[in-house]
């Protein structure tokens, strides 16, 4: 059973938004750690995800296992239903241990890379249309 406190495995992650089942890895009994975060949608705020006792506020969007917090699904915004996002700041802290740790969860949305990507596609196309043009369409 573990028992100890070690928040050396608590990284910050990048993921894309939609990855799912991306873990905050904190290697504790679950029932002695509570989890909060500080969410990319409502920064004023800091939300209790897991109270000690294991109580999970967000099912819909969070579990916690042995191996640490289980996002269930990256997101930037609160939106389709979700109270918040899940890009943000996370604290962790053990109840036999004073100190909090933290680590960060950054979304990146893939939006972006698609429409850059089709500019760049439609881009190359039309100038091989004009240069074809220009040659007297080879």
């Amino acid at each position: 059973m573990l028992s100890e406190c070690d928040t050396s495995d608590l990284k910050n992650i990048a993921v894309y938004e939609g990855q799912q089942n991306t873990i905050m890895n904190l290697y504790v009994n679950p029932q002695n750690v509570s989890w909060k975060v500080k969410s990319t949608s409502n920064e004023l705020d800091t939300y209790t995800i897991i109270s000690p006792g294991g109580n999970n506020e967000y099912p819909e969007l969070y579990n916690v296992t042995q191996t640490g917090l289980v996002i269930k699904n990256a997101t930037t915004t609160d939106g389709n239903g979700n109270p918040i996002s899940t890009a943000g700041l996370y604290y962790a802290q053990c109840t036999n241990n004073p100190n909090r740790t933290g680590a960060k969860l950054l979304v990146v949305r893939k939006f972006f890379y698609l429409f850059y990507s089709t500019i760049l596609f439609k881009t190359s196309q039309m100038m091989c249309n004009m240069v074809v043009t220009a040659l007297g369409g080879i």
